[in-house]
């Protein structure tokens, strides 16, 4: 894991229910890390000479859960050896030991943002794993197993979902839907403000506006000031291609070095103006058609001092407010009072 807190999003649901599939699909259209317990245990359970393998396969056969102390280290295992920020954990926690050794293990050193709960009938995840199970190769996706499965799910996960929902963390997804319908369920929640932490924008309305998480330190204390719990704030794109860009604007833009990677930074100087580079400690005159951004954070923040001055074209919209977390809904995002914020 990083030196930051990492941002962690549960996954469950019945065996079968398409846990791992949305998951993929989310990692890969907002690139988050999916992690998936099952998985983890499996590529454990397949090393030859692997003492802790023979027993996770055990469990695995006879429809059982594998002792929480041997999931957590494998997901922690997982989360250090990434380096990254944001995961999804599939088919965790499963049931209260499961919880209490997460608590145990982990603690508050992450955030769990929410759980997403795939609701899906019997009958369905059961046609559908016996189909996977053709073409898987998986021991336990046979009907024998399958019944064990659904009854430990019933219960010892169920009850998991509820002391969840509980703590209003759960976020319901009807998941007897085809694949792209149970996507679309997924997107829904982007669309009302669901606290689902992704790393880059989540398009509501292409040309109209869109939610984005602002992850990290570069832009406190104005966003993140306590560090303790991303925002989500409203990106503005009515008409961003004849917008009249603003020194002091938050702006949302993509990555001069890294296409497809959005960051949220602070216009600091339009084209032909001139701003001190603190870095290279020199002047620069911003070229046309460009733009100078900088978070406000500078300790913490890669910006135009890195990658130099940026194409117009590379901002995507303009940040208005926050609308997550609750207690600083409607924030707005408005310009310093000083623009002598460079020392």
């Amino acid at each position: 894991m990083t030196s930051t807190k990492p941002n962690v999003v549960f996954v469950l649901g019945g065996p079968g229910a398409g846990k791992g599939t949305q998951c993929a699909r989310i990692a890969e259209k907002y690139g988050y890390v999916h992690l998936s317990a099952g998985d983890l245990l499996r590529e454990e359970a397949a090393k030859p000479d692997s003492s802790l393998g023979k027993e996770i396969n055990e469990h695995i056969k006879n429809g059982s859960i594998v002792p929480v102390a041997v999931t957590c280290k494998l997901l922690e295992n997982a989360m250090k050896k990434s380096g990254k920020e944001n995961f999804l954990i599939d088919g965790f926690p499963r049931n209260q030991d499961n919880v209490n050794g997460w608590k145990e293990s982990v603690g508050d050193r992450v955030n769990v943002q929410c759980v997403l709960f795939f609701d899906c009938d019997e009958q369905t995840c059961v046609a559908r794993c016996l189909e996977r199970g053709k073409a898987s190769g998986r021991t336990d996706d046979n009907e024998a197993s399958l019944k064990k499965r659904i009854v430990t799910y019933n219960d010892s996960t169920r009850p998991v979902i509820q002391l969840f929902d509980k703590e209003n963390l759960v976020k319901r997804i009807d998941a007897s839907n085809d694949v792209d319908k149970r996507f679309g369920e997924f997107l829904k929640y982007g669309l009302k403000g669901a606290v689902f932490a992704l790393p880059c924008l989540i398009t509501l309305m292409d040309k109209v506006a869109t939610v984005s998480l602002v992850a990290g330190k570069s832009m406190q204390p104005l966003l993140n000031p306590t560090g303790l719990n991303s925002d989500w704030v409203v990106i503005k794109r009515w008409d961003i291609d004849d917008y009249f860009l603003q020194k002091g604007d938050i702006v949302s833009l993509e990555s001069p070095r890294e296409p497809q990677v959005y960051m949220i930074k602070r216009i600091k100087a339009l084209e032909n103006e001139i701003i001190y580079d603190t870095i290279k400690q020199k002047e620069i005159r911003v070229p046309k058609g460009h733009v100078w951004v900088e978070g406000d954070n500078k300790r913490d923040s890669y910006d135009s001092r890195h990658f130099g001055c940026i194409p117009r074209g590379l901002v995507t919209g303009r940040a208005l407010y926050v609308i997550w977390p609750p207690k600083r809904f409607g924030t707005k995002l408005i310009l310093h009072d000083s623009e002598d914020d460079d020392e």
